[in-house]
């Protein structure tokens, strides 16, 4: 031993890692066959490819695959809940 006492090297702390229901991503298949959506696999994939839901790609948005997050899914049932905004003339 020597006369000095030797310190450990401090081990940084991480941050608690993020839910894995935050990061799970959903075919549209999924998402009706949970029940997280009134609408059909297909309408979802359309409304998505029209920008009208949210929604995540991987891989490009003219060819990538949709998916969609629970978030997504959340908010797009927020937005159906309060419908298409009407313009007065």
């Amino acid at each position: 031993m020597t006369a000095k006492a030797t310190r450990k090297a401090a081990i940084p702390t991480q941050a608690a890692p993020p839910s894995i229901e935050s990061l799970e991503r959903l075919t549209p298949e999924r998402v009706v066959e949970l029940g997280l959506t009134t609408h059909t696999a297909s309408t979802l994939k359309k409304k998505a490819q029209r920008h009208q839901i949210h929604h995540h790609r991987e891989g490009g948005v003219p060819t990538g695959r949709i998916y969609f997050t629970r978030e997504d899914c959340a908010k797009n049932t927020a937005a159906e809940a309060f419908g298409p905004v009407a313009l007065s003339a």
